[in-house]
């Protein structure tokens, strides 16, 4: 588990997304990951990813997201939410909030 990076898994299915492109983010020197000019995912460190899941989407998510303790949530009206991969079984989970970020941060 020491040699374990949740971006080397989740780099080729986020790109695999329609329209997804990686560059440097604008919040850090680590990788992010734009639709439609949009950063909506990034990562801050090995194991800690920053997901921009739109306010509706939280609220879809409601009390399920908030119980989940990897999950973190930013203070004020934030759209940004912090996931914690912890294991191998957290990336499906990941992946599934990252699709619904980037089906939530397109354009129209």
């Amino acid at each position: 588990m020491a040699g374990f990076h949740p971006l080397k898994p989740l780099d080729s299915k986020i790109l695999s997304l329609t329209g997804v492109q990686r560059r440097k983010s604008r919040w850090g020197n680590h990788p992010a990951y734009f639709v439609d000019d949009r950063e909506f995912v990034h990562f801050h460190s090995r194991r800690e990813i920053d997901i921009r899941l739109t306010r509706r989407f939280q609220r879809l998510g409601g009390d399920k997201l908030r119980r989940d303790p990897r999950i973190g949530f930013r203070k004020g009206n934030s759209e940004w939410i912090t996931f914690a991969v912890r294991t191998r079984e957290d990336l499906e989970v990941a992946l599934q909030l990252i699709k619904l970020a980037c089906e939530g941060n397109r354009e129209g």
